[in-house]
């Protein structure tokens, strides 16, 4: 393998893994959201990534479609949050669960 070639798949694959840690991140920091297909597409990046023989090409596919699908997610809890804010007597609080209490 070429050194400037060498040197692109060691660009992408760097892009890849930070691409996979702000994912993994944001999965982590949204739990209550459904991102059960950008784990998906999050496995198949570390797949990719774990792959010793992975060329440039196969690297950058990875970070582009974990970067579409990232961005799917984040577009629809984007429209949830619009959604809720514009209709805020849609949102329903059950009482079940609120209890008084006072702090010394």
């Amino acid at each position: 393998m070429q050194t400037k070639e060498k040197l692109e798949t060691i660009k992408a694959r760097n892009e890849l893994d930070a691409t996979v840690s702000q994912v993994d991140k944001f999965i982590k920091e949204n739990e209550s959201v459904d991102t059960s297909e950008l784990k998906a597409e999050l496995d198949k990046a570390n797949e990719v990534i774990a792959d010793e023989n992975h060329t440039k090409d196969q690297l950058k596919n990875a970070q582009e479609s974990l970067m579409k699908k990232y961005q799917e997610v984040g577009a629809k809890m984007y429209e949830n949050q619009q959604t809720a804010q514009a209709n805020p007597n849609d949102a329903k609080v059950e009482d079940d669960d609120i209890i008084d209490a006072e702090i010394d």
